[in-house]
């Protein structure tokens, strides 16, 4: 019995490796990209300059990110904009954007800016 549960440790510790941390969710507000892996970590990095931005997150194992603005059409969005502009709270929307990153193994996660409501 007690070979079994070595055994099942001994699998399971290799098969630890196997899991490598993922990005889990991508979101943009206040200049800058923050990236939460599936490990709880989170990575940051500043936008500065003019779009679309690139770069890398070392420290999250991304190897690349790519922030790409969309155009705003929707007449509510672009009221809303306007409205938070004016009262000059323009951070509480996040920029419509999308967003691709690529780790260190060249797996691709695509996500949007904001997050799609259901």
């Amino acid at each position: 019995m007690r070979v079994w549960f070595v055994g099942l440790a001994v699998m399971l510790a290799g098969c630890a490796g196997m899991f490598e941390p993922r990005p889990v969710a991508a979101r943009l507000g206040g200049g800058a990209l923050r990236v939460t892996m599936s490990d709880g970590r989170t990575c940051a990095a500043d936008l500065v300059g003019t779009a679309p931005w690139s770069g890398a997150l070392p420290d999250c194992g991304i190897a690349r990110y790519l922030v790409t603005p969309s155009d705003g059409v929707n007449p509510l969005r672009l009221a809303l904009e306007a409205l938070a502009a004016a009262v000059r709270a323009g951070d509480l929307l996040s920029p419509l954007a999308a967003i691709a990153l690529t780790d260190a193994a060249g797996r691709s996660f695509d996500f949007t800016s904001p997050v799609p409501v259901d």
